[in-house]
């Protein structure tokens, strides 16, 4: 590391813990020091891009939330924690605009937090894209469960939806989360320990593989 960024990164780890101490802020179990990026730019004298590069290195650890409509950049000094269900929902969110050109609402954000939390832990992301990339095949088994629930005489009639949609995914996220488990089937992948743990019986003769890292681009 370069002397002049290595200087810039302990002069930032200071500022951190000076926050902290001064006004330490309570966020998903962890104290910050909260600030927005051009606060930050500034008591350092760099420009922004400079301070993204900065918090990435260890042993800072980062996440951003809004705070009167801004957005802000938390920072504390540490070990790196499991991801929250709204990081987990700000990978998926991503994730579908990349897809789709379409940004999530509110309201379509709450349902993503709701499939970080139903799916399960470090596969989420996986099984959101396998579904906005096979939607045609996720509408299908959808249609299928539809056709049950319409034998039985439930309240329940199809729909078209041309187009990935965030709440029919949430809807039926249990066959969102089939179709990934047949996916690892039909292409003999190994499954994450995660998705081996929901039904050991099935992935006993596999050795099962280490889950990928979820982007958090």
């Amino acid at each position: 590391m370069r002397k002049d960024k290595q200087l810039r990164h302990q002069k930032l780890c200071q500022l951190i813990a000076a926050d902290i101490a001064e006004q330490p802020q309570e966020f998903e179990g962890y104290t910050w020091a909260v600030r927005s990026q051009p606060d930050w730019s500034s008591l350092l004298g760099v420009d922004e891009r400079t301070v993204r590069n900065l918090i990435k290195m260890p042993p800072i650890c980062t996440t951003t939330t809004q705070v009167e409509g801004k957005k802000t950049v938390l920072l504390r000094l540490g070990e790196p924690g499991a991801k929250s269900d709204r990081h987990v929902a700000n990978i998926m969110a991503k994730v579908f605009t990349d897809k789709t050109g379409r940004k999530p609402s509110p309201r379509d954000f709450g349902m993503l937090k709701g499939l970080a939390q139903f799916w399960p832990d470090g596969v989420q992301a996986e099984i959101f894209r396998l579904v906005l990339n096979d939607w045609k095949g996720f509408k299908a088994l959808v249609a299928i469960v539809v056709d049950d629930l319409i034998a039985e005489g439930k309240n329940a009639f199809h729909r078209r939806h041309d187009f990935p949609s965030i709440a029919v995914i949430r809807a039926f996220h249990s066959m969102a989360l089939e179709m990934y488990v047949m996916h690892l089937q039909a292409n003999q992948l190994p499954p994450p320990p995660s998705i081996v743990a929901l039904h050991p019986k099935l992935w006993q003769h596999l050795k099962p593989s280490e889950p990928k890292a979820q982007s958090s681009e």
